[in-house]
């Protein structure tokens, strides 16, 4: 009906391109495709299927098994599913979407929209940015996730999840198990729960929250807004200085709490003294 084919074996049907058929089916209305396996239906662009189907309306394709629909773009599949409208993808089992950007996929699912994916189990979705997955779940929309386990978002910065939670809108965290927010700064959470919006954290329990400086949490909770914070149970909040606390409470505001004790105890000596002096005339 049109077009030219060379069939050796399965069957063609030409409105349109060019068809080399070895066994299997194809219909071509355009384009031109090598089938020795499987099914092709060509629209337009090219096409080499060795098994599985495939359906290509623009671009490129090579199939050696699974299906693949392909509008745009490159797609190589050995197994899986592809549905490709621009950009490239590399399947070889799993389940991806590509609208831009690449897609490398060898178990579990990829929705690709732009920037890159490499996925061997779990899920990603990435929008910009980088994610490889290994097990549970990315959302990227800038910045890079690597996520073994537990989910990430990130929206600039860096994530690398192991289990666990991970929200970054820039700055790094680094979650083991545990929660982290990040706007900035960084963390690193072994357990518990951490929410950064500069500075530094280390979390291997309990809660800190720090816009500023650094705090160690092994326990209990620290807020920290500027200076030093190592909290091994009980609770601090330090707006400057320094405070290590290993039970009850610390509110440390500017110096350093060794300090600030060292100079109550000093007065309060002074005070004493000044009395009994007092009391002798």
């Amino acid at each position: 009906m049109g077009g030219r084919s060379e069939v050796m074996g399965g069957k063609a049907v030409m409105m349109g391109g060019e068809a080399e058929v070895m066994g299997g089916e194809v219909v071509v209305m355009g384009g031109e495709v090598v089938v020795m396996g499987g099914e092709a239906v060509l629209m337009g662009g090219e096409a080499e299927v060795m098994g599985g189907e495939v359906v290509v309306m623009g671009g490129e394709a090579e199939v050696m098994g699974g299906e693949a629909v392909v509008m745009g773009g490159e797609a190589v599949v050995m197994g899986g599913e592809a549905v490709l409208m621009g950009g490239e993808a590399e399947v070889m089992g799993g389940e991806v979407v590509v609208m831009g950007g690449e897609a490398e996929v060898m178990g579990g699912e990829a929705v690709v929209m732009g920037g890159e994916a490499v996925v061997m189990g779990g899920e990603a979705e990435v929008m910009g940015g980088e994610a490889m997955v290994m097990g549970g779940e990315a959302e990227v929309m800038g910045g890079k996730a690597v996520v073994m386990g537990g989910e990430a978002v990130v929206m600039g910065g860096e994530a690398e999840v192991m289990g666990g939670e991970a929200v970054v809108m820039g700055g790094e965290a680094e979650v083991m198990s545990g929660e982290a927010v990040v706007m900035g700064g960084e963390a690193v959470v072994m357990g518990g729960e951490a929410e950064v919006m500069g500075g530094e954290a280390v979390v291997m329990g309990g809660e800190a929250v720090v816009m500023g400086g650094e705090a160690v949490v092994m326990g209990g909770e620290a807020e920290v807004m500027g200076g030093e914070a190592e909290v091994m149970s009980g609770e601090a909040v330090v707006m400057g200085g320094e405070a290590v606390v290993m039970g009850g409470e610390a509110v440390v505001m500017g110096r350093d709490l060794h300090e600030q004790l060292s100079s109550e105890y000093s007065r309060a000596l002074e005070l004493t003294l000044l009395s009994k002096h007092t009391s002798v005339y």
